[in-house]
């Protein structure tokens, strides 16, 4: 990545690979949603760019340091609780 970022030609397939998977990962979010809103529905894209982020940024977690790196047990109980908090503030709204 730190490549691509003085080099245009890297830079731009790096773009369009991302453009791609964005693409069919908004797919995905729409198919999963029951056509609540389409692929080419910019909510399904920053869905599907956040679902990237969080992959991209897991990924590296474990190349770096695999052994610190959060299990998919520790992920799913950690996501889990977010919701949970999350959705008990919304309840709190006045």
């Amino acid at each position: 990545m730190a490549q691509a970022e003085r080099t245009p030609a890297l830079r731009q397939q790096f773009a369009e690979h991302y453009r791609g998977v964005r693409a069919r990962v908004a797919h995905l979010v729409a198919q999963s949603l029951g056509g609540a809103l389409g692929p080419d529905d910019p909510r399904a894209a920053a869905i599907a760019s956040w679902v990237i982020a969080i992959c991209d940024g897991l990924a590296l977690q474990w190349l770096l340091d695999p052994e610190s790196a959060p299990t998919a047990a520790d992920l799913n109980a950690g996501h889990a609780l977010m919701w949970q908090e999350s959705l008990r503030a919304l309840d709190a709204r006045p």
